[in-house]
């Protein structure tokens, strides 16, 4: 849980509802890695960007989705002295160790994880730079992905 905090106070996003880095841009489909060095560096003064957060407050789709329901439905709360979600990370890896594998269904139903095109950008676009453009975004994701985003059919190739 790290990389995720050190990315956001890095700027890079951040900490959506799923407990993951959100960006902007990428929403939660981010890799992210830290290297530490003592080397004199430059700050940047980043944007403060809300609309992610402001997006994950509406939606909960990550929240109804998750199987072991380790996603909050509720706001967030301070947790170590910052604003976020808490998510039940001992429900969550029990899952995982209960499946066999990870799950990844939070990612897979986050509108922000709609393919990198130039219809979903636009729409990440106008989630960034409107309010009133985020619960409209969020009714037509419900209208056209499903409010409930049912389990997708296991691909032919990983069945044995």
């Amino acid at each position: 849980m790290v990389c995720p905090l050190v990315a956001r106070d890095a700027g890079l996003g951040e900490i959506g509802r799923m407990g993951l880095l959100m960006t902007p841009k990428l929403g939660p489909r981010v890799r992210l890695a830290v290297v530490t060095t003592n080397a004199p560096l430059q700050e940047n003064k980043t944007r403060l960007d809300t609309s992610v957060i402001d997006f994950c407050a509406l939606c909960k789709k990550c929240a109804t989705a998750c199987p072991s329901q380790s996603i909050p439905h509720e706001g967030r709360s301070q947790i170590e002295g910052a604003l976020r979600w808490q998510i039940h990370s001992e429900t969550c890896f029990t899952y995982w160790a209960t499946i066999g594998t990870d799950c990844g269904k939070c990612m897979q139903v986050c509108p922000y994880s709609h393919p990198n095109n130039a219809l979903h950008n636009s729409i990440r676009w106008g989630i960034g730079n409107n309010w009133l453009f985020r619960r409209l975004a969020l009714a037509f994701d419900n209208l056209f992905y499903g409010k409930h985003h049912g389990s997708q059919k296991i691909p032919s190739w990983i069945k044995q």
